[in-house]
């Protein structure tokens, strides 16, 4: 429980750290001769849209141990397609990244792959624990 408010706050904080420069990119696209105008409203909804996004993305690796402790993944299967896993993660980041600039998107993708992995470890953790306690049984 503590590692999912922990992830959720860190995710919230990594979407606040990046929010800047993502808006700073998108504005970039609208050339010199644009006027920037936002209304008050529609930022603070894009901002809030990220903080949830990128918090609950940050508990991506908390599904992962969950499905592995319930046995329906194994890290062996995780290790194993690890590459497709790593694409996966990259196109559903672009799809949902609120603001759409590749800041944003690596900024979510590249912790998420580590989390994956990181993930992946601590089910072969587990798994080796169950092993040897059931071995000493």
């Amino acid at each position: 429980m503590l590692s999912s408010v922990a992830l959720f706050l860190i995710g919230g904080y990594v979407a606040y750290w990046t929010f800047e420069p993502a808006l700073d990119w998108l504005i970039s696209w609208a050339g010199q001769d644009v006027q920037s105008v936002f209304k008050v409203s529609e930022y603070v909804q894009l901002l809030v849209l990220m903080i949830a996004v990128f918090g609950l993305s940050f508990e991506f690796p908390v599904l992962l141990v969950f499905l592995q402790i319930v046995g329906v993944l194994t890290p062996q299967t995780l290790f194993k397609n690890w590459r497709y896993a790593i694409v996966i993660i990259f196109v559903i980041v672009a799809i949902i990244t609120p603001s759409g600039d590749p800041y944003s998107m690596l900024v979510l993708a590249v912790p998420m792959s580590v989390f994956y992995l990181v993930a992946a470890l601590v089910g072969l953790v587990i798994q080796r624990r169950k092993n040897s306690k059931a071995a000493a049984a």
